[in-house]
């Protein structure tokens, strides 16, 4: 059997207060359809070029015919095993990224740059990465195509891919450049 003690300890009589509950204050939200066109291309292109670093970007097919017999090989490499200029595009999807990430969620931290100058920029640099890594290809521009042995080293979708995500960065940050601002 409880005491009147114990029932007024448990509802915080004997002068104390009850224990407080925690504040449930949330972190300012945004909200994700005023964020404009612009911004939408150049992040997504951000992302998409990040992505596209893990796609394959070459691919090699060899091919022998020896009297009646004939084999065939294929494989594929992606950007990021290709080397580090594929690496330093991968980083600079990040920078682009992160720059739109702190403009729009994080309004206490004050950018060098704003965020289209910055993502403009990475994604201008990934263009001219990618596009030497078009011309840049493992191995070389070798073809062999002599009787019997056929090979050759070609780019594959995720390439085309990355290059395509860079110009969306570019464009996104262009088109948030020239947007008025509020």
């Amino acid at each position: 059997m409880r005491s009147d003690d114990d029932r007024q300890h448990e509802s915080g009589e004997h002068g104390r207060e009850p224990p407080a509950r925690p504040s449930t204050t949330s972190a300012p939200s945004i909200d994700l359809s005023t964020v404009s066109r612009s911004v939408w291309i150049s992040a997504g292109g951000a992302l998409v070029l990040l992505i596209s670093v893990f796609l394959s970007w070459y691919t090699a097919t060899a091919s022998i015919k020896v009297a009646n017999v004939s084999q065939s090989f294929s494989a594929s490499e992606s950007g990021w095993n290709s080397g580090a200029a594929a690496k330093f595009v991968a980083l600079l999807a990040l920078i682009a990224l992160a720059a739109w990430v702190i403009e729009l969620f994080v309004p206490t931290v004050d950018l060098p740059f704003p965020g289209w100058m910055i993502a403009g920029a990475a994604g201008a640099i990934s263009m001219v990465f990618v596009l030497f890594k078009v011309v840049s290809k493992p191995g070389g521009n070798i073809s062999v195509d002599v009787p019997g042995i056929n090979a050759s080293v070609g780019t594959a979708f995720g390439i085309w891919i990355a290059l395509l995500a860079a110009i969306a960065v570019v464009v996104g940050a262009y088109m948030r450049m020239t947007e008025p601002q509020s």
